[in-house]
């Protein structure tokens, strides 16, 4: 088993979301292990929302989806 983390990449050419499993660090001080990593981009990116914030919310739909098809719904609380 594994953790998660979904990270967001806001770009000016489109907006990804990245989400990876990872194994704990095997000691204080290293680096966790990616196990997976699944991604996904809409475009355009969030600055094409400057005049309609709520646009650029509405763009995020399809991202957050993705992530939460891929995030254990039991690690969702506590996944970064």
């Amino acid at each position: 088993a594994g953790d998660s983390a979904v990270v967001f990449d806001a770009g000016s050419t489109g907006t990804r979301v990245h989400v990876l499993a990872y194994a704990p660090a095997a000691s204080p001080g290293a680096m966790p292990r990616i196990t997976h990593l699944a991604s996904y981009k809409v475009e355009p990116g969030l600055s094409a929302f400057a005049a309609s914030p709520a646009g650029a919310g509405a763009s995020l739909a399809p991202l957050l989806r993705f992530a939460k098809e891929r995030v254990p719904a039991d690690a969702r609380a506590c996944s970064p």
